[in-house]
């Protein structure tokens, strides 16, 4: 069964077993119904936990994805408001014992 089909089933039970509680109270009546919707509901949460899980899993990296994208934006967005250091190699006329020259540019000017 696909997960997709797995976590569909699993949130109807839930909703299914939180929506209708006269199913869990027991009458003479309604003894056999509640006793085979009690099974139904138990059999389709065991069946469907672990296409429920993927399927919940698969929905939270796909949000976690998204967020990196995100977040990988914003830092190239930074990285061009970075100023550019350039070091220059030590010629005749500029010679220290610290380097040559280095020249620092904005590229936001």
């Amino acid at each position: 069964m696909p997960d997709y089909v797995a976590f569909v089933l699993y949130e109807l039970a839930l909703t299914w077993k939180k929506q209708l509680p006269f199913l869990w109270i027991t009458t003479k009546k309604r003894l056999l119904y509640i006793s085979m919707s009690r099974r139904l509901i138990d059999s389709i949460l065991d069946s469907c936990l672990d296409g429920w899980s993927s399927y919940m899993t698969s929905l939270a990296m796909k949000e976690i994805d998204k967020q990196a994208r995100e977040i990988a934006r914003i830092w190239e967005i930074e990285d061009l408001n970075k100023p550019i250091i350039i070091e220059h190699e030590p010629g005749e006329k500029h010679t220290s014992p610290l380097g040559g020259p280095i020249e620092i540019k904005a590229p936001w000017l």
